[in-house]
């Protein structure tokens, strides 16, 4: 199940993100959660969740 979660950004950020999730063709939720996953994955060496996986429970 998806949950809503509200962040607050400056439109210049918010601009940003757009091109470049529009550029990917992702929505802004998805190119800000792929983002997120990408930066733990990078930076900190966590494996993101199979997703897949816990949908087919």
């Amino acid at each position: 199940m998806k949950i809503l979660v509200n962040i607050r950004i400056d439109k210049e950020i918010k601009k940003f993100i757009e091109e470049y999730a529009t550029k990917e063709r992702r929505s802004i939720s998805n190119f800000i959660t792929n983002a997120i996953l990408t930066y733990t994955q990078e930076h900190h060496g966590v494996e993101p969740p199979d997703l897949k996986k816990k949908s087919n429970k």
